[in-house]
């Protein structure tokens, strides 16, 4: 098998006429993945990218050194597609969220070079999932996922799937199954081999002969290493290569995966990974970026795994309300973030021809993912629909018989809601502040018997937050998330609980607050955290990493009647030590009444500290305490002023083969370090090199920060330099190197 990437210089143009495919179109030329329109941060009209467009590109094909066949492999293009070569109409397919492969016909392929063209068509089409009815977000529009050029021999590997069965970390039964394609119009001899590596070096292997009929097969490898293995899980997500291949007289085919071995299990008694039980505690997500939205390139969408396990302390994200991207995956492999993916769709269920349309994209899902070890369950309803009983048994049914190693699961938010599913879960939208935390598992589930239970979404919509809101809501805000963390850990029956949501996220016109942005997020649509991400960063040992975050902007006319309580500080220390000016105010200590279930409780003051209204204003400083040592320290200024201007680069060193992107920050930080919150000043940002801004150069801070990411252009190496100026101040210069590396 060979691939040849096509990421880079496609024309593009808006509209699509019957004569394009027969000849060369004038247009922009374009790198992908690639959205058809980019978008305003906010304000404006979901429809502006909703229109017919034709992506166009030229392909020499290199000398074929054996038969085969040529394909094209598109991993996502939203809407629809319908792809045609040197005029031809080859192929189509509808729905944005899964892959698709289309095998070229060898007429066609016996020209040189190939003029290929893609019609797509970005309206959202009520017939194809998740369209139909309102949506809370956007699908944008465009070739936004790569797009592979594949030769295939005359006998290849088109998937496979690792299944084994683990005994005390001891690997017993170990199976392969292969589906093969043989186009040789015979019965062919083939010789099948499975090296599973560890360290580049071969620890396990089978293999055998047999005759392969013509056409589409089925083949198993299976053994019984009985070899121990080191196994994947969340602190040690330890990967083997696994070399697969395929040789018959003159072919010869091969793939390569990573795996990991564990084992998981959804009980009444909670979620385990190898044996031992797991609180999940995760977030859902949106893969949507300001002005591109899902047209983000590998690096971001790992990057986003990287801020959910490492920056906000998570094992578990839910890939809301579609699969995720291959590379986020991929990443969640490599870092040990667990994973719940669904199907795509939001509250609504169409026609027959939908739900086939859903069966579809759900299959599709699965195969294209089940040998990623970070995906735990198969989301087989659609989110937050009514009961159907005939659909979602077709939806169970066909997920446990295409992977039955990840039991099933399926989002509603009623009560009593049928239950097909091998994990019962629900959306627990109780809390509202002043109201109980969560319901009881029996109550949701409408069952007298405890069955697998996991909370599938919270928060979000019943209390937006912007991180331009007032302190006060602020602090409620990260306590909602707080105390629902604190009571699904009370009750051994919960699994884990994936609050909504990690990122803010742009969304159609009948949600969000009227900009077209939800303010659903722990975090912003730049990834810069509001409180309610520190209390999850908090959940983390304090000899991996040091969290004092106190919950404040320290003004005193922020608050009502003048800086009033509550307090709340973030912590993993054991307590907090608060210097008000000179004067000592004492050692508080975290709230473990109050949150008893969690591992490490936030400080939570409920006494005035700090004088009234008119009474005087002094610095603070706040000092944690770890083993009787002060560990960290974090200062306020009672007169804060812009100071300087923060600048900071995700990464240093991009690549230049496709675009590459990354995000660099600038903040206004007061004179001990900490943003000028209501800043709203222009920044002005300054690049040069192979590189640009993707959206606006000039834009206003946001609660005194904002991020850009820069996009490089495929084949151009060298040094992009940026810096930032606002009002008056001026960033350092930052430099990224570009490589072909």
């Amino acid at each position: 098998m060979k691939n040849i990437p096509l990421m880079n210089h496609w024309i593009f143009c808006k509209g699509f006429e019957e004569s394009y495919p027969f000849h060369k179109i004038s247009g922009e030329t374009v790198h992908l993945p690639h959205q058809v329109k980019e978008i305003p941060l906010n304000c404006f009209d979901e429809e502006i990218y909703q229109d017919i467009y034709t992506y166009q590109k030229e392909i020499l094909l290199p000398p074929k050194e054996e038969a085969g066949q040529w394909s094209l492999q598109f991993d996502g293009v939203m809407v629809s597609a319908e792809v045609f070569v040197n005029g031809l109409a080859v192929g189509s397919h509808q729905g944005g969220f899964t892959p698709f492969t289309i095998e070229l016909p060898l007429s066609v392929t016996q020209e040189n070079p190939l003029l290929l063209t893609v019609k797509v068509d970005s309206r959202e089409n009520p017939h194809i999932p998740p369209f139909g009815h309102v949506l809370d977000y956007l699908c944008y529009g465009g070739i936004y996922r790569d797009v592979t050029l594949v030769f295939h021999p005359e006998i290849f590997i088109v998937n496979s799937k690792t299944d084994y069965v683990l005994s005390d970390r001891v690997l017993g039964e170990y199976s392969h199954t292969l589906f093969v394609k043989n186009d040789t119009g015979e019965t062919r001899l083939v010789h099948l081999k499975a090296d599973l590596m560890k360290d580049r070096d071969v620890v396990a292997s089978l293999e055998k002969e047999q005759e392969l009929v013509p056409g589409e097969s089925v083949l198993t490898l299976t053994g019984t290493p009985k070899i121990p293995v080191i196994l994947w899980d969340t602190e040690n997500p330890f990967l083997y290569d696994l070399l697969i291949s395929l040789r018959a007289e003159g072919v010869e085919d091969t793939r390569s995966i990573r795996i990991g071995f564990r084992e998981i299990s959804f009980t009444e008694d909670g979620f385990f990974l190898n044996k031992q039980r797991i609180q999940l505690t995760g977030l859902n997500r949106h893969q949507s970026f300001p002005y591109i939205g899902y047209a983000m390139p590998a690096r971001a969408q790992q990057r986003d795994a990287e801020i959910m396990k490492n920056e906000l302390a998570l094992n578990c994200t839910r890939s809301s309300h579609y699969p995720a991207s291959p590379y986020f995956l991929s990443r969640c492999d490599e870092i040990g973030l667990l994973v719940f993916e669904e199907l795509p769709g939001w509250q609504f269920i169409g026609d027959t021809q939908w739900q086939d349309k859903a069966c579809d994209m759900l299959e599709s899902m699965i195969r294209r993912d089940w040998n990623h070890p970070s995906i735990i369950s198969w989301g087989v309803r659609i989110n937050e629909s009514d009961d159907h009983g005939e659909f979602y048994t077709r939806t169970n049914n066909l997920s446990r018989n295409l992977d039955p190693s990840r039991p099933t699961s399926g989002i509603r938010f009623k009560e009593g809601s049928e239950f097909l599913e091998d994990v019962y879960t629900f959306n627990d939208f109780t809390h509202e502040g002043e109201r109980s935390v969560l319901i009881d598992p029996h109550t949701a589930t409408g069952l007298k018997e405890k069955v697998p239970y996991l909370i599938s979404e919270y928060n979000g919509h019943m209390y937006p937050t912007k991180s331009f809101d007032q302190e006060e809501r602020l602090v409620e805000h990260a306590l909602r998330h707080t105390r629902v963390q604190d009571h699904a850990r009370r009750d051994s029956a919960i699994s884990g609980a994936i609050g909504w949501c990690a990122f803010d996220y742009n969304t159609h016109y009948q949600f969000g607050s009227g900009d077209r942005i939800c303010y659903h997020g722990v975090m912003d649509m730049f990834r810069f955290p509001k409180p309610a991400a520190y209390f999850y960063s908090s959940q983390i040992s304090p000899e991996k990493n040091v969290v004092l975050e106190p919950s404040t902007r320290w003004a005193r006319g922020e608050r009502a009647i003048g800086m009033m309580p509550p307090y709340v500080i973030f912590t993993n220390c054991d307590a907090i030590d608060i210097h008000y000016g000179e004067e000592s105010l004492g050692r508080f200590y975290p709230d473990r009444q109050r949150f008893p279930a969690l591992r490490f409780p936030p400080v939570v003051i409920e006494k005035p500290l700090f004088g009234l209204w008119g009474s005087d204003w002094r610095n603070v400083r706040f000092s944690a305490i770890y083993k009787d040592e002060v560990v960290k320290t974090v200062l306020y200024s009672k007169k804060p002023v812009p100071s300087t201007l923060r600048i900071h680069a995700d990464d240093l060193s991009l690549n230049c083969k496709s675009w590459d992107t990354t995000r660099v920050t600038f903040t206004v930080d007061d004179q001990v370090g900490h943003p000028v919150s209501f800043m709203d000043a222009v920044l002005s940002v300054e690049i040069d090199g192979p590189g640009e801004i993707i959206g606006d150069s000039q834009v206003s801070l946001i609660s005194g920060r904002r991020a850009v990411w820069i996009r490089t252009s495929p084949g151009e190496c060298g040094v992009i330099t940026l810096k930032g100026q606002c009002r008056g101040l001026v960033s350092k210069c930052i430099k990224i190197e570009v490589t072909e590396d």
